[in-house]
């Protein structure tokens, strides 16, 4: 049998807790309705440009108002050749800087798995991390992406493009591919 005190606590516990789930409910509405507002500003651009360059640009730059990233990029195949086309923050990308030949370096070997590449924590000693550093140390210090999430883009017909996004941080890949 429950005191007074004990039961007015205890309804005291479970208003809290209804608030906070409350609470709970209208941040994943808010967050919800974010990701539809840059999804539709995403399908506005590309159903309003036959610019690819533009389209491109407007891709990776409206990324970032759904999702958390350091920077993203996009490289598009052209023929055998996987190419930097976009990078988040940028108006035009100058593939003869070493810096963009070392991230479509990078962009081609992720691509190459024909596969979903993420890795959580660019630091971890498991196989995949540490083949990253190994071969691609100088660019994940100069990006510094903690995380790395590379996604193929295909059709019907094949590959199109691959899809990089430069995490901020470990363990954040999770939190972006339940908000993509």
């Amino acid at each position: 049998e429950f005191a007074a005190d004990d039961i007015a606590f205890l309804e005291l516990l479970a208003d809290d807790a209804a608030a906070a789930l409350r609470n709970a409910r209208l941040i994943d509405a808010e967050r919800r309705a974010r990701n539809l507002r840059a999804l539709l500003e995403v399908s506005h651009e590309v159903t309003t440009t036959f610019d690819l360059e533009r389209l491109l640009v407007s891709l990776v730059n409206l990324a970032g108002r759904a999702v958390r990233f350091e920077r993203c990029a996009i490289a598009v195949w052209q023929g055998e050749e996987l190419q930097l086309r976009a990078l988040s923050g940028e108006a035009h990308v100058d593939r003869k800087l070493g810096a963009t030949r070392t991230l479509e370096r990078f962009m081609l070997w992720a691509a190459e798995r024909h596969d979903t590449l993420a890795v959580d924590d660019v630091a971890a000693e498991d196989d995949v991390a540490r083949a990253l550093r190994r071969s691609f140390g100088e660019y994940l210090e100069s990006s510094r992406a903690r995380g790395l999430l590379a996604l193929p883009v295909a059709d019907a017909e094949g590959e199109l493009c691959l899809l990089l996004f430069e995490l901020p941080q470990p363990g954040i890949r999770d939190d972006l591919t339940q908000e993509a």
